[in-house]
């Protein structure tokens, strides 16, 4: 076994104490013939590096920062804890400057907590793991009770099951927050609540992926309980496909102030009793440029709503929708989208979407392969409400910009782009956003300028004109398409009086 650096004659000599202070790289099993021994001699900055293979042990992330990661990836190492206990631990002081990167951890019992990953009062960040048949009673791959917010990018949970609580992961603390970017969660089950994720802090999911996932109650794939007054859902560009429960199909908010989002993301085969893809009670939640598809349940086959905190939807399609997509009280409140059967509100239609291919290759209505993007003639293409987009506030497109409208459709396209063969029948000037979570065309981008009527990429006077000759009307001026141009159009305009727009 290789033994510490000599730390001492380094205090001696100064001419060594700056190489001192360099990070080591520690392999495994190289240099240490297990990844806990080697975790216990990491000081600061160190890096522990794992060569391909399969470990059978636990293991403890060390007090101090540092990175754990394999050096070929998941698919070649693997730690597996042969049902010994929680895979790996990360108790305080494990803060945010540790990684943990590159392993299958597989083979995990939670004796109660996280039979994958069991975090506790620590907030370390982990990327490119897989999660895989590991049980326990909440979370069977990862329980989180954190001091700090936690993120877990571009992994995978596969077949882990909870007893209790949220079969993949389960994370409680107020205040903080929980961020997956680019995760997969495929067959992971409960025989409680939460058949993927169940959350009670506030959570961020982007581009992420949820498939046959299943529950007994509360959510096939996230359920969502918020009792921090500042925490809520954000959900986006992420796909939810053939989940299931005998609450929500795919998400289930309950109770919260501020308002969960839901936007750019697609639901397909989701099957609920109360609401097929989401149900949310006495939440405030938006949805946006979402696209909904045969969802089933026995109320409100896409969205069931109960509580006084009000549903909002803009720029979605629901087909098909079997004549009941959204039921909600009081009744939600939906513009300019797309919904099988009808549902009262401005701009909003009832006419087949033309999806490229709704059934996909298989044959089967409801599975992963089904093409809901948009063919040349849709009704839903530039049909949108360009202000009923929301804001850029994580900046997808990297520009730094988090005050403009979303840039990025669900496949990563550009969000506005005008089909000059297709009338604008949309509420904006310049290109008019589309319907559903897939732009359609290749064509110039054009970023709608808010309060710009007259289409010459200035707020001026011929703007104000405009909308002033409207006022009270259903016409050009309506930018928040409401139906009528009213006090809320002006001051939007005003505010952005004499702007001129990129």
């Amino acid at each position: 076994m290789m033994h510490r650096r000599g730390t001492t004659a380094c205090a001696a000599l100064a001419v060594l104490v700056a190489a001192c202070a360099h990070a080591d790289i520690l392999h495994v099993p190289g240099d240490y013939p297990t990844i806990q021994e080697a975790i216990d001699a990491v000081i600061e900055g160190d890096e522990v590096v794992v060569a391909p293979g399969t470990y059978y042990e636990t293991i403890e992330l060390p007090a101090v920062p540092c990175t754990i990661r394999s050096s070929d990836g998941a698919d070649v190492t693997i730690i597996d804890a042969q049902q010994a206990g929680s895979v790996v631990v990360a108790l305080a002081p494990t803060g945010r400057g540790t990684v943990l990167r590159g392993f299958t951890i597989t083979g995990g019992l939670g004796t109660g907590n996280g039979g994958g990953l069991c975090i506790l009062y620590a907030n370390p960040t982990v990327e490119d793991c897989v999660f895989a048949w590991n049980d326990a009673s909440e979370g069977g791959a990862v329980w989180i009770v954190s001091t700090g917010d936690v993120d877990l990018v571009d992994c995978r949970f596969e077949y882990n099951w909870a007893e209790d609580y949220a079969g993949a992961l389960w994370m409680h603390d107020d205040g903080f927050t929980l961020t997956l970017v680019r995760c997969t969660f495929t067959e992971n089950s409960t025989g409680g609540w939460g058949g993927a994720i169940q959350t009670f802090a506030n959570t961020v999911l982007m581009d992420c992926r949820f498939v046959d996932n299943g529950a007994y109650g509360g959510a096939g794939a996230v359920y969502a309980s918020h009792t921090s007054p500042d925490s809520s859902l954000t959900c986006s560009r992420s796909s939810f496909i053939g989940n299931f429960s005998t609450g929500a199909g795919a998400i289930s908010l309950q109770h919260g102030v501020e308002p969960s989002k839901i936007v750019e993301c697609v639901f397909i085969g989701n099957f609920g009793t109360y609401g097929g893809a989401i149900r949310t009670t006495w939440v405030p939640l938006q949805i946006a440029n979402c696209t909904f598809a045969h969802n089933e349940a026995s109320l409100g086959s896409s969205v069931y709503g109960t509580g006084n905190e009000g549903i909002a939807i803009m720029n979605s399609i629901f087909w098909p929708a079997d004549g009941h997509a959204i039921v909600s009280a009081p009744k939600a409140d939906v513009r300019f989208s797309n919904i099988q059967g009808g549902y009262e509100g401005p701009g909003n239609i009832s006419a087949d979407p033309m999806f490229v291919d709704p059934l996909g290759p298989d044959g089967w209505a409801g599975t992963e392969d089904d093409d809901l993007r948009l063919l040349p003639g849709s009704p839903c293409i530039d049909a949108g409400c360009n202000y009923g987009v929301p804001f850029d506030e994580f900046d997808l497109d990297g520009d730094g910009d988090t005050t403009e409208f979303l840039p990025l459709d669900f496949d990563g396209n550009a969000r506005f782009l005008d089909d000059p063969a297709t009338p604008d029948t949309g509420c904006g000037a310049t290109a008019v956003v589309d319907m559903g979570a897939f732009e359609f065309g290749d064509g110039d981008v054009v970023m709608p300028c808010v309060g710009d009527l007259d289409g010459d990429r200035i707020v001026g006077q011929s703007d104000l004109g405009l909308l002033l000759s409207a006022y009270g009307l259903t016409a050009v001026g309506d930018l928040t398409c409401d139906g009528v141009t009213d006090q809320a159009d002006l001051g939007i305009l005003l505010a952005e009086y004499g702007q001129t727009c990129e």
